[in-house]
């Protein structure tokens, strides 16, 4: 990791992603989960993220834990949220770095036809 970021990530986290141009888009990434702080760097490979806004950490995302489709996803966590930002996405590409709070809600979606590493 940066120098700057040694000691901000608790523990690592390495993930390894099939690609999404076999049909199975809904079910390649992650579903809504949530873990302690971390900094996320894509190596190859593009991902979509979403991030679960919640004013009260103890809010559950209607989907967590529950892989769905992407605009399932959209649609059932925009009806459920009290406020219209609270679904964030960002579209990752190979180099950069994702820094995650603590208990931050997130999913991901593998984009593209390629390894997501």
């Amino acid at each position: 990791p940066p120098a700057d970021l040694r000691g901000w990530s608790r523990s690592p986290i390495a993930t390894l992603g099939r690609p999404a141009g076999d049909g199975a888009r809904e079910i390649a990434g992650l579903a809504f989960h949530r873990h302690e702080r971390n900094w996320l760097f894509l190596a190859s490979g593009r991902k979509r993220w979403y991030f679960r806004v919640c004013p009260d950490m103890r809010e559950t995302p209607a989907t967590a834990l529950t892989r769905v489709s992407e605009e399932q996803l959209r649609t059932r966590e925009l009806l459920t949220a009290s406020d219209d930002n609270a679904l964030l996405t960002h579209d990752q590409q190979p180099g950069e770095m994702i820094l995650l709070p603590d208990g931050v809600w997130h999913c991901t979606y593998n984009l593209g036809d390629e390894v997501v590493v």
